[in-house]
């Protein structure tokens, strides 16, 4: 069930009206229920996936919990992750690896017997094993308690607004939330709507439409040259960050009428003023996963400095490879994991470059600099990321210096109209942002009078209702 499709607006308000409907002490029931029937409409069989690392991560917290023999807890961490990375790896990652290893044997002339599975890949396997995996491993680290009802860490596993593409959550913050019993609040329900309609309008309006352009271009890379392709790698940026950010948007609002706060994923990283900042502000529950359970095994802060480069190149090759299983993820995270140990190695240089021109005393000219380059960065990135192929990936890399291909092909669009509508989203996506970088956007909601907030939350309807693109396109990281 997409979040941008007419099942989703129907389930919906259904599923909040009974929340609220039925008595406190029962809707945690009622929540597990209607999580599990909002993955069983994407596939039916793979909810027994879901069961199993559910399972696997209680019996295996309960037993760690019980137990001060390290030997046995170890036992139990372990059996956690090859059972959980091991139904990651057979349905994402091995038919990934047998094809290379038989493009590596037909290159010798050798004979490579093994098939693919052909599985299809199971939607938010990769976000519900990673947040099982936290929360064993935080038990083991003996950083939370085990959860004793099985049902509760079910709801904590499948809990719906979040399920399929994060943010991923710390049991440390849902479990809590989801013992307490919140009632129907004002407030709280504007809010959440706001954050849904917002979440929604980047993603039909904004990102379904960049669309259009980006996969034209990426589809036929060979057919497009120098600003042809500057221009649909930066509108990738864009459709990937509203696409993605729309999601944990309407996740985070549907959450918020409940009552629950989940955590922070995007802090407007389209301000970015270096790599450093732009992945302290993008999909943070990532990122915090990644710093927290496999920097510190490999790295660390308080490593040499060989040693901490080293853990931030096997940090972004794991990135890399999380987003999915094919080499252009992985060069995309490698590519990224280069950038950051260069910059953490040249700051102290850039940094006097800064003072030595001038641009110390001119903030904003040194962030719009800093933001410029980190966008480079990013864009370059999302050749690898949306290629089809490395082949194509390198295409795009080798075109994109050739500029004797013409002016923009804005005629890429199906109708006129969409170039506008986009010049015009992309304005208020930035003022946006700013707002919420420099104002702080709800603060600023707040200080309006009432009638503006429900007049703008009607105005954004109305714009999503009309512009909206309703093919109920999948969101981007649904194949992640």
């Amino acid at each position: 069930m997409l979040f941008n499709s007419l099942e989703y607006l129907i389930f919906m308000p259904m599923a909040l009206a009974m929340y609220f409907a039925l008595p406190a002490r029962h809707r945690w029931i009622f929540l597990l229920i209607a999580s599990y029937y909002f993955y069983m409409c994407w596939k039916v069989e793979y909810v027994y996936l879901l069961i199993a690392s559910t399972v696997t991560d209680y019996v295996c917290g309960l037993r760690i919990q019980r137990t001060d023999d390290p030997r046995v807890r170890r036992r139990y961490l372990y059996a956690s992750l090859v059972l959980n990375l091991g139904l990651l790896f057979t349905y994402k990652y091995y038919d990934f690896l047998n094809g290379s290893l038989r493009g590596l044997f037909a290159s010798f002339g050798w004979n490579y017997p093994l098939p693919d599975l052909g599985l299809t890949l199971p939607v938010g396997i990769s976000f519900y094993t990673f947040q099982t995996l936290g929360y064993t491993i935080d038990v083991y680290k003996k950083r939370i308690e085990a959860e004793a009802s099985i049902l509760r860490f079910a709801l904590y596993v499948t809990y719906f607004p979040q399920l399929v593409a994060g943010p991923i959550e710390r049991a440390k913050n849902l479990v809590p939330q989801l013992r307490q019993h919140f009632e129907f609040d004002y407030a709280r329900v504007r809010d959440g709507l706001s954050l849904v309609v917002w979440g929604l309008f980047k993603k039909v309006v904004i990102a379904d439409r960049i669309a259009e352009y980006t996969t034209t271009v990426f589809s036929n890379p060979g057919a497009y040259k120098g600003l042809q392709i500057w221009l649909a790698d930066y509108l990738f940026v864009i459709q990937l960050y509203c696409d993605f950010s729309g999601y944990t948007d309407i996740a985070l609002g549907t959450a918020a009428i409940m009552g629950v706060k989940l955590m922070e994923n995007f802090r407007q990283p389209l301000l970015s003023m270096n790599v450093g900042d732009l992945w302290s502000r993008w999909h943070i529950s990532l990122t915090t996963w990644f710093r927290d359970y496999l920097y510190v095994l490999v790295g660390g802060r308080r490593a040499s400095k060989a040693r901490m480069n080293l853990g931030i190149l096997v940090v972004f090759l794991a990135n890399g490879l999380w987003h999915g299983a094919a080499w252009t993820f992985v060069l995309f995270g490698l590519m990224h994991g280069v950038c950051l140990v260069a910059y953490y190695a040249l700051r102290k240089s850039i940094a006097a470059g800064y003072r030595v021109t001038g641009l110390d005393r001119l903030p904003r000219l040194g962030w719009l600099l800093g933001n410029i380059a980190t966008m480079l960065v990013f864009m370059i990135g999302g050749n690898f990321f949306r290629a089809l192929s490395v082949e194509d990936s390198w295409t795009l890399m080798r075109n994109m210096l050739d500029f004797s291909g013409g002016w923009l092909p804005l005629n890429l669009y199906r109708y006129p109209g969409d170039m506008w509508i986009t010049l015009t989203s992309l304005v208020l996506l930035y003022a946006t942002e700013w707002l919420g970088e420099h104002r702080g956007l709800g603060a600023w909601l707040q200080a309006r009078p009432r009638a503006f907030r429900w007049l703008l939350m009607a105005a954004g309807i109305f714009l999503i209702m009309l512009l909206g693109k309703w093919d109920a396109v999948n969101f981007i990281y649904f194949q992640f």
